[in-house]
């Protein structure tokens, strides 16, 4: 019998993925979210998708048509299996009418989805983590996820004085020669840009493109 994991590769709608999509102020909420290493709501649950980034083009599309989105081409993604394994995420609960929720423990109350005639998000493929979700031990999983493809450089890599050039920095002659001190650019977030996945296959090509970058830090 085939396992899982080759069931999923023959389904280019499932993503080994699941992704957080920001509302508004993509770039800047971004930004926000890389430096305080956390997703919060005041829901007390952090919500999910295991929708694929590489069909999610027209979708996006759609959605910047409108007036005020419902959410932007911009967020960031951890493979699926290790955010149910360690951190107990979860595909939403769906009922039909708040008399359901009353006969569900409320332990399980933040899974809970509506699902009627007038309400029905069930496209989004939601999944969810109960409470804050801490994401600080694991960023070497994440991937950052950008509209374009050169957008958030400055946050998604950073540099290092060579120390080639500290050593030697002390001789005036040396200074006097190389003024500037010569940088290591290196990446401190694996990233996807929406352009780029747009292009492959299935989002089974991201984990290839992450890991490659994995192995290749310096830039």
């Amino acid at each position: 019998m085939p396992g899982k994991e080759d069931i999923i590769k023959t389904r280019t709608d499932l993503s080994p993925y699941l992704f957080h999509f920001i509302k508004k102020d993509g770039p800047k909420t971004l930004r926000k979210i890389l430096t305080d290493l956390k997703l919060t709501s005041p829901y007390g649950r952090v919500c999910f998708t295991e929708m694929p980034l590489s069909g999610a083009r027209n979708m996006f599309e759609y959605f910047n048509s409108k007036p005020k989105p419902m959410y932007l081409p911009y967020g960031i993604c951890f493979p699926r299996e290790l955010l149910r394994s360690k951190y107990n995420a979860l595909p939403v609960l769906t009922i039909q009418s708040n008399n359901e929720k009353k006969l569900i423990d409320s332990s399980l109350h933040w899974r809970i989805e509506l699902l009627n005639d007038t309400h029905d998000f069930s496209w989004l493929r939601e999944w969810r983590i109960e409470g804050d979700f801490d994401f600080s031990n694991i960023i070497d999983k994440m991937v950052v996820i950008t509209d374009k493809e050169n957008e958030l450089s400055d946050e998604i890599y950073g540099y290092e004085i060579d120390p080639d050039y500290t050593e030697h920095a002390e001789s005036s002659d040396f200074r006097d020669s190389f003024p500037n001190p010569t940088k290591i650019i290196y990446r401190k977030f694996n990233h996807m840009s929406l352009t780029e996945a747009s292009s492959l296959n299935d989002d089974n090509q991201i984990k290839d493109i992450v890991e490659s970058q994995q192995k290749n830090t310096n830039v």
